[in-house]
């Protein structure tokens, strides 16, 4: 006995979803009697995903088992033949008899597609939501950042759902716009019943003005599945992907060296191109910062590390006491005796898949770490003013002061600088 593992693609819109069930023709079912006719013995499938009625697939996986001689990668070629044209096995090939599709770890990847124009090509029907109404992608974006990571779903499934947890991690959430179509791409290590329809069908309305991004978090916080949490159309939805035995994913910190900081000003870069008035905010050059890792102190580098990669996915640069710009505790109302006490940390820059808190705030402790030895009578750093979740972060550290320096009038700078715990930014000429 041997047991095949099958990747199956397939057009749902005829199929009242993957599970059999007395009400209509499913997936499921079309698969056992083809393989059953194929291999003379009655075979049932047992799926990894149980996709609902009219939603896609370019990668759901099935396996049987089988006392057949046909070669693994053989079945694949000869199931087809037996298969209507809207369910294609992708790719056969033999697993350990205890190898269960819906039991190893693995990640899911599903797409939403949207249709946002006047119009909706005919062609278009069967695998777009059609929204006449203009989405802005960008308050979509805001409002999924507080779904990734791990957190309690409940909100975001049916009200009757049979799962022992509606705990689900969420990996990577992405939002695209190409033309008329809008794609919401989601990755995770499981999902929960009609959970990314619901992701899509909130997001939608943040698009369209009917919620503001924050509602996502208040439905999310809620635990509890209301009208507000409505469900897209089926017809829009695909199963991309399963990714079993998937790397691990990890963070790693370390010094930055001479290397990295062409990666340090791309970062720089990208950070700053997405504030909401990038041109407020002074930057340094390659040579400053070339500074930071040679004589001035050093850059904490935080690196995403997935299997074989590495990506650099935020930064902090810290000078030592005293190392600080000389005028720059004159702005903040240090004596030279305080700025000798000083460690002077340059706020977390982190690249867009990257943005959050809690990274930021990992990039503060291991500074910390580093900095162990004072006593420092303050730490002061460098952040914009717009930026809540930096100035939530260094006061948890303790720090004292923060300093923002800004552009205005070409290269003159305004350096605005508050206590942290209370009261407003105090500008300063320069």
């Amino acid at each position: 006995m041997r047991r095949i593992k099958l990747t199956v693609a397939y057009d749902g819109t005829n199929y009242c979803g993957w599970q059999i069930q007395p009400n209509g023709i499913t997936i499921e079912e079309v698969l056992n009697k083809a393989i059953t006719a194929l291999t003379g013995t009655e075979t049932t499938v047992i799926g990894a995903s149980r996709t609902d009625s009219g939603v896609h697939a370019l990668g759901n996986v099935a396996v049987f088992d089988t006392g057949s001689r046909i070669p693994a990668e053989r079945f694949s070629y000869a199931l087809n033949q037996r298969l209507p044209k809207d369910i294609l096995i992708v790719k056969s090939e033999e697993v350990p008899l205890d190898w269960h599709p819906r039991y190893q770890d693995s990640l899911k990847t599903y797409e939403y597609h949207i249709i946002n124009s006047r119009l909706q090509l005919p062609t278009q029907r069967l695998y777009h939501y059609f929204v006449g109404f203009e989405l802005d992608v960008e308050r979509m974006r805001e409002g999924a950042a507080c779904l990734l990571g791990e957190h309690d779903f409940a909100s975001f499934c049916c009200i009757r759902t049979n799962a022992k947890t509606t705990v689900r991690k969420i990996t990577d959430l992405q939002i695209h716009r190409q033309g008329d179509e809008i794609v919401i791409r989601v990755t995770g290590n499981g999902f929960l019943y009609n959970m990314v329809r619901i992701i899509a069908g909130i997001l939608i309305r943040v698009g369209r003005g009917f919620y503001e991004p924050e509602k996502v978090k208040e439905i999310l916080d809620g635990r509890e599945r209301t009208r507000e949490a409505v469900t897209a159309p089926a017809q829009g939805l695909f199963l991309v992907e399963i990714a079993y035995g998937a790397p691990e994913e990890q963070i790693v910190f370390r010094r930055a060296e001479d290397a990295d900081i062409p990666a340090v000003m791309r970062m720089m870069d990208a950070a700053v191109s997405g504030l909401p008035n990038p041109d407020w905010f002074a930057v340094d050059d390659e040579e400053t910062v070339r500074r930071h890792v040679e004589k001035e102190g050093f850059i904490l580098l935080a690196e995403h590390v997935c299997g074989n990669s590495k990506e650099p996915a935020a930064f902090l640069i810290v000078r030592f006491p005293g190392k600080a710009e000389d005028n720059l505790g004159t702005y903040l109302e240090l004596s030279e005796e305080d700025m000798s006490s000083v460690a002077h940390l340059e706020t977390a820059v982190v690249a867009e898949k990257f943005r959050g808190r809690k990274l930021q705030y990992q990039l503060f402790l291991e500074a910390q770490e580093l900095l162990e030895g004072g006593p420092y009578k303050y730490l002061m750093a460098t952040v914009h003013p717009e930026n809540k979740y930096s100035l939530y972060n260094m006061e948890k550290l303790g720090c004292k002061k923060a300093a923002a320096a800004i552009k205005y009038g070409g290269k003159q700078r305004l350096v605005m600088w508050k206590e942290l715990g209370g009261g407003e930014f105090n500008a300063v000429n320069c």
